[in-house]
């Protein structure tokens, strides 16, 4: 039997040595990822130019969406 994930992960790191990511690029892709279901539990500072983002999400599945808030 296959156990389904209790909840998906993502980690992506954004910039390069040379130059960072624009905040109006980071801004683009943190919205996009909303608008997939994404929420950002961490997003930290690498280095000098780099940024790195971790995201998660939990799949919705007909029981839980049935649920509604207690």
């Amino acid at each position: 039997m296959t156990r389904k994930p209790v909840a998906l992960y993502q980690v992506e790191t954004f910039g390069s040595a040379l130059s960072g990511i624009k905040d109006e690029e980071l801004e683009e892709i943190l919205n996009r990822w909303a608008e997939d279901g994404w929420d950002i539990i961490n997003l930290h500072a690498v280095g000098d130019n780099k940024v790195r983002v971790i995201a998660r999400r939990v799949p919705v599945s007909p029981r839980t969406r049935r649920r509604g808030w207690p």
